[in-house]
């Protein structure tokens, strides 16, 4: 599966859990944002810059029998993690921790981390 950066980006500032951020972006754009590359981590993080809010639901998840992580891409297909920006010591919860967030530093950058899907957090989708 190749991916470009999406062209479309947008901030969903209303808070939900993940299952539901993911239904509202293939109901209104795409999906979920997939962080396939340096450059759209670069975007994504520019986009959400000037938030009030620090944690960010993205494509991310995890399949729990195997415990392999991917990012939803379209109608039950499942792209690979080629690019990856965990922070030190995550993914770190098989148990409990299916979905993915990108948490913003105070310097600027963006690192990943597991997350319950049931937390409630903005989110961001993407449209081609």
């Amino acid at each position: 599966m190749c991916y470009k950066i999406p062209e479309e980006l947008h901030l969903i500032s209303h808070s939900m859990v993940w299952p539901e951020a993911w239904q509202y972006c293939r109901d209104h754009y795409t999906d979920l944002v997939s962080l396939t590359s340096l450059a759209a981590q670069d975007r994504v993080s520019e986009l959400v810059r000037n938030s009030t809010a620090s944690r960010f639901w993205i494509g991310l998840h995890r399949t729990v029998v195997y415990d392999n992580w991917y990012w939803v891409a379209g109608m039950d297909k499942k792209g690979p993690l080629n690019y990856t920006n965990w922070a030190p010591g995550e993914p770190n919860n098989p148990y409990y921790e299916h979905c993915g967030e990108m948490v913003l530093g105070e310097d600027g950058g963006a690192e990943w981390n597991d997350l319950c899907c049931y937390e409630k957090l903005p989110f961001i989708c993407f449209k081609y």
